[in-house]
């Protein structure tokens, strides 16, 4: 329409008050040497006074047509200047004439108002993406008490959301005061090697600490002042965005992500930054708890066994090897670590009912009447029982419960056949038998491994599980032999 041959659009934004950022939204030109966006003067004018100004794009011309007028329209939106229209390269350097000057700046408040629309649907877009990934990252660390995967979904969840090509995330240790490298993307191991432990001291890390508030660097190498800067750098390193992770009033560490070129980053990413370090934090904090509470919890199940084993020289060491081969047997049988600690607590326990049986009746050299072996036999439903109130582990209670039924049926407490009992029951039944037939008895001696393993095969299919007992015999020799022969003498 008005035989322009080259164009662009530039927007507008106000990143604070007195303070605006222009953003190249598109161009249109025959070729490079005369791509059109106007120079900082000419923005600052037509911002400022809401009107076309008129220029020559290439001022060093000589002659009209190679000084290519131009005119800068503004775009508008409720009397407010959101972007700027640029044309120039009319036929034989012509000038862009009042009436023509009048019909853009119509049409730059249609576009203007197009382009707003555009811009802030893009910005909700983005605020669904990122309230997205917020709710999706805090649902997995909520649920999740595993550490490594929590930290590596909070960091790829920065790296996503806000394009970051390096995070980082470090945490204090309080004896030496370094803060240590946990968890990165986009590093390098050689660079993650030499600073996983820094002191944040007169950085903008101890500052972070100090304060409890974000610090943002838009271009490291520029920035002033002694605490703006990190206590490592490499040139990949030009912007850098820094949370803390705190919890309960308590700084944890540091959430960190850099650029690779100058970088102004926005309240909203900086928001999301810190609602990031906000859940690792509770994250952090609900897993060191949760480690207490199991180290209190282990330090309670070996308590009831030794209290069991302090009644009977013969089961003394007795319940920790069972524990340890019955791990060691889940492992082999490709078990999770869950498991492999269900079955390793079960085997803690398994004989916890005993503590209710007479010493007389445990201690027994000669044979047991009715009455007695119906009081053994009931000491798995006892165990089970004690432990319930306590809320252990619904499949612990089942493996002590069941950890004396037969695999082809007529064992107890519950005769149960094959696959109806519990796995955990059948690694504890199979690893139970074998201490007990390679530990001392009160009625005789121990047997070598080899018979023990022969009664084992032997047994496969009628009181053992025959998958259970081929993945026990595929336990390595010498760890085998260190377990039953670093925990003392035991009974079954």
């Amino acid at each position: 329409m008005t035989g322009a041959t080259s164009g662009s659009v530039v927007m507008l934004t106000e990143v604070m008050p007195g303070s605006t950022e222009s953003e190249t939204a598109a161009t249109l030109e025959p070729c490079n040497e005369l791509r059109l966006v106007p120079a900082g003067d000419i923005v600052a004018i037509v911002k400022r006074e809401g009107r076309a100004v008129h220029f020559d794009s290439c001022p060093e011309g000589n002659t009209p047509e190679e000084r290519r007028p131009a005119v800068a329209i503004p775009l508008t939106v409720g009397g407010k200047v959101t972007g700027i229209l640029t044309l120039a390269g009319r036929p034989e350097g012509a000038r862009f004439t009042e009436d023509e000057t009048i019909f853009l700046t119509t049409l730059g408040t249609s576009l203007g108002l197009a382009l707003e629309n555009a811009r802030l649907f893009r910005q909700l877009q983005a605020k669904a993406t990122k309230l997205e990934r917020l709710i999706e990252v805090g649902k997995m660390i909520s649920s999740s008490l595993n550490i490594d995967q929590v930290l590596e979904s909070a960091l790829m969840s920065l790296r996503d959301v806000l394009g970051a090509q390096w995070c980082a995330l470090r945490l204090l240790d309080k004896d030496t005061g370094k803060l240590v490298l946990k968890a990165s993307l986009g590093m390098s191991s050689k660079l993650q090697a030499s600073i996983s432990r820094v002191r944040p001291d007169g950085t903008l890390l101890g500052k972070v600490l100090q304060t409890g508030k974000p610090i943002v660097v838009e271009d490291l190498t520029t920035a002033n002042g002694s605490e703006l800067h990190l206590p490592y750098y490499t040139k990949e390193m030009r912007a850098v965005a820094v949370v803390p992770i705190e919890v309960g009033g308590k700084i944890l560490g540091t959430l960190k992500v850099y650029s690779p070129v100058p970088r102004r980053w926005s309240k909203e990413e900086i928001a999301y930054m810190a609602t990031i370090a906000s859940k690792t934090g509770l994250a952090l904090e609900n897993a060191r708890l949760y480690s207490s509470l199991q180290e209190y919890y282990l330090s309670a199940v070996q308590a009831l066994a030794a209290a069991l084993e302090a009644k009977d020289v013969y089961t003394r060491g007795h319940s920790m090897r069972v524990a340890k081969l019955a791990r060691a047997c889940a492992r082999v049988l490709g078990l999770g670590v869950e498991e492999q600690e269900q079955v390793y607590l079960a085997g803690l326990l398994h004989d916890l009912g005993k503590i209710g049986v007479s010493e007389d009746i445990l201690l027994k050299r000669g044979t047991l009447t009715a009455e007695e072996r119906k009081e053994i036999q009931g000491h798995p439903e006892v165990g089970a029982r004690i432990l319930e109130p306590a809320r252990f582990p619904a499949e612990v209670i089942a493996a002590v419960r069941h950890h004396h039924e037969d695999y082809r049926g007529g064992g107890y407490p519950a005769g149960l056949v094959g696959e109806d009992i519990p796995l955990l029951a059948r690694i504890i039944r199979v690893a139970d038998a074998y201490d007990a037939m390679t530990s001392a008895r009160p009625y005789r001696e121990a047997l070598t491994a080899q018979r023990a393993r022969e009664e084992l095969r032997r047994c496969a299919g009628e009181q053992f599980d025959p998958r259970v007992v081929d993945a026990f015999l595929r336990i390595p020799q010498e760890e085998l032999e260190d377990i039953t022969t670093g925990g003392g003498e035991g009974v079954l």
